[in-house]
């Protein structure tokens, strides 16, 4: 019985020395992690940054930290990102809980301090669970202060708060809401209500290319002054890309409820239901990164502002080459708007076939290359108002030469027969085409000659490849 107790008191004694190491140990395996974390976000290809940790303070349950994140180049844009971690195992939170806050320097505290004062402009708090997975609030204080150019100008911001989620396998969620921020100026102005942030993606790691789908959104747009009203319903932009191993997929797509501009014309114009989607496929992975490393090694060179737009020129030009040395393809996946005259609608897609050239690709050779099949349509009192808005100077001197009254009516209903034979002289032609209440188009080119309607546009083909030689 007493080796019993012996044995007992041992464990015992045992179990409660790994139970006081092991917060111990949680925290270096923090400090480690961060370590590791910092020194692959700097070896990135595509890093336009510098991370470094200014100090880190590991206690047995409590440690803090200093990360800073810099402009590369410019070590005078820079942020400080303090940590404060509590170590777990814990079952309010699990094995670790962190609260981080930034802390601006030189123009960036300038610039925002009015606005916040002592506040941080914004704070995560997150804790991992004991299966690994992060969970975030983030949170941003609300204001309400006078621009420091002075006058009555005042910015508001309706402060933030958000929740993200990071797995183990590098998936990143995050949803954030802002309710309101607003200029306000004696002379106008603007405003923007319900603004919402989403994103969904994996970051597998930093030799890896992002993949997911990112959204900002608004309930409203609006803003006035001296060029008239504008207001903006229901607006989104959405950004997606996928890494396809050898190739990236991105997208881009934007949409708007409905749009309302008053200006100087009579009546307000209205628009809804306004979409623009497009899509870049099969772009080679290799020349993406290769432009990566050209413009952060940019960044480092330290050139005056003349030379380094140049030199960013030519890294856009040696992308664009580098590009085409593959197989891109270029999707308007859809062009749409409806107004009170009718609406419009278009989609296409343009591929080119640059994998078997034996020297980099150039102008007129391009276009041999080239395959495009797109297709328009559009409400045919559409076109003859925007048609007749462009002619009403044309109509005025038709008008004036016969000696007929320009007034007003009259100038609208000699620009509105102006725009009509205008588009029977395209019907005729065979340019476009009549589809009840639209007026539509169909074309498409490959090796190197031109259709419309079906129909070769004979010499317009010819005229396009032969350019430039």
């Amino acid at each position: 019985m007493k080796k019993a107790l012996i044995a007992l008191g041992v464990l015992v004694a045992v179990l409660g020395a790994v139970a006081a190491a092991v917060p111990w140990y949680v925290g270096y395996q923090a400090q480690q992690s961060m370590n590791e974390w910092v020194a692959k976000a700097n070896a990135a290809p595509d890093a336009t940054y510098t991370i470094s940790i200014v100090s880190y303070d590991r206690g047995w349950r409590r440690s803090t930290a200093v990360m800073r994140v810099a402009a590369r180049g410019d070590a005078h844009l820079a942020i400080d990102l303090r940590h404060r971690l509590r170590h777990g195992p814990d079952p309010s939170f699990g094995w670790l809980a962190a609260e981080l806050t930034p802390a601006f320097e030189g123009e960036l505290r300038a610039a925002l301090q009015p606005f916040f004062v002592y506040e941080p402009a914004f704070s995560v708090a997150s804790q991992q669970d004991f299966d690994g997975v992060w969970h975030m609030t983030i949170a941003s204080p609300a204001f309400d202060k006078p621009l420091k150019s002075g006058g009555s100008a005042t910015l508001a911001w309706g402060g933030a708060s958000g929740t993200g989620t990071i797995t183990p396998d590098g998936r990143v969620v995050l949803a954030v809401t802002a309710p309101r921020l607003a200029l306000t100026a004696a002379d106008g102005s603007f405003e923007i209500v319900g603004l919402k942030l989403e994103s969904d993606g994996v970051f597998a790691s930093f030799d890896a290319l992002w993949t997911g789908k990112t959204t900002l959104g608004f309930k409203e747009i609006k803003g006035a002054g001296g060029a008239g009203e504008v207001a903006v319903q229901n607006a989104s932009l959405v950004a997606s890309q996928k890494d396809q191993g050898a190739t990236v997929n991105v997208g881009v797509a934007f949409k708007v409820g409905a749009l309302r501009w008053a200006g100087e014309q009579p009546q307000p114009r209205t628009a809804s239901d306004i979409g623009w989607e497009v899509e870049l496929d099969q772009l080679d992975k290799q020349a993406i990164t290769k432009y990566t490393r050209s413009v952060r090694d940019l960044q480092t060179r330290g050139l005056p502002p003349a030379a380094l737009v140049e030199a960013f020129q030519g890294a856009v030009m040696q992308l664009a080459t580098d590009l085409l040395k593959g197989s891109p393809v270029l999707r308007l996946k859809r062009v749409r708007f409806t107004t009170a005259y009718g609406g419009f609608a278009a989609e296409g897609a343009l591929s080119f076939q640059g994998a078997d050239a034996k020297a980099p690709v150039v102008f007129p050779d391009a276009l041999q290359r080239a395959k495009f099949k797109g297709s328009a349509k559009v409400g045919r009192r559409l076109l003859q108002t925007v048609i007749a808005e462009r002619s009403r100077d044309e109509a005025k001197v038709q008008l004036e030469s016969r000696g007929y009254d320009a007034s007003d009516e009259s100038l609208k209903l000699a620009a509105d027969k102006v725009a009509e034979v205008r588009i029977q002289a395209l019907e005729q032609a065979g340019i476009v085409r009549a589809e009840g209440a639209d007026v539509a188009v169909e074309a498409a080119w490959e090796k190197g000659e031109l259709t419309i309607n079906g129909k070769p546009a004979e010499g317009l083909g010819a005229l396009l490849t032969s350019a430039g030689r």
